[in-house]
């Protein structure tokens, strides 16, 4: 061989655009190998191994592992090219689906925090109608407090994150005992995370009905939500309404967004009907 021809690792190196460290690495993997290695244990590389080096360099930007990469190099197949191609479609999918899922929780996170910069002090109340809602869940009595919320609502979120299920929206809670016979250390709590719907069945998932619901922002730490809660009660008797079933809790800005509590925000919801 044309001794002019072979490139030392080094001088490989700059032409790749590498690391030594990486063309080595590549050597130990059996990903690209060294045309030559001389008895002083030098390495050299010739035409053939840069060319190698593009179809990596190319797979590398369709997101393959080097597993893949390695593979597709070694057999050549074409069949085989086209299942490494099929999955990787399928993973990419699946990411793509996952960035766009973040995306939509950064722009809900985004809103929220503008929400705070709008709202004051009055106390706005809006009747509105929402629609159903797929969600992720557990109930189960529990202390209300914010020490046992965060336990709860990181184990359902372990759940969420194990079936690989989509996160559409802000935590929630929905408090299953009447308002009047509330006990916060055994309190009946069902804690959700909004998901994309899903095909299976699954025990966790449920669908939150439509409804109409009074609603009310709330702005400040959790233990001034009653103050909220009575607000909007006595709105229901002045205007002839009264609450059909259990209230909801939506935590749009809570202790993940800011360790202020009177930055937090929580929308609250409380099902209701004319009478």
């Amino acid at each position: 061989m044309d001794p002019e021809q072979l490139y030392s690792i080094g001088q490989m190196a700059k032409v790749c655009k590498l690391s030594i460290q990486t063309l080595r690495y590549y050597d130990n993997i059996d990903l690209l190998k060294p045309a030559v290695i001389k008895d002083n244990g030098y390495r050299y590389y010739n035409q053939e191994q840069i060319l190698v080096f593009n179809v990596i360099k190319g797979l590398k930007e369709l997101k393959l592992s080097l597993n893949q990469i390695k593979e597709i190099i070694r057999t050549g197949d074409i069949a085989i090219v086209l299942t490494i191609f099929k999955e990787q479609q399928q993973e990419l999918t699946r990411q793509i689906r996952l960035l766009e899922s973040a995306r939509k929780n950064v722009n809900n996170l985004i809103e929220n925090i503008q929400l705070h910069d709008r709202l004051g002090e009055e106390h706005y109340i809006e009747l509105k109608v929402i629609l159903p809602q797929t969600v992720a869940f557990t109930r189960y009595h529990s202390p209300s407090n914010q020490v046992s919320y965060i336990k709860r609502f990181n184990q359902l979120h372990n759940i969420v994150e194990e079936n690989k299920w989509t996160i559409t929206g802000s935590m929630m809670a929905i408090f299953h005992d009447h308002y009047t016979e509330f006990d916060y250390n055994n309190a009946d709590i069902e804690v959700c995370i909004p998901i994309s719907k899903t095909e299976r069945h699954y025990p966790n998932i449920k669908e939150l009905p439509e409804g109409k619901f009074l609603t009310k922002f709330h702005k400040g730490p959790y233990a001034t939500l009653v103050e909220s809660y009575k607000i909007m009660l006595d709105w229901c008797r002045e205007n002839k309404y009264r609450m059909i079933g259990p209230a909801r809790e939506i935590y749009l800005i809570d202790f993940l967004s800011t360790k202020e509590p009177e930055n937090f925000i929580t929308e609250l919801q409380l099902p209701v009907k004319q009478v």
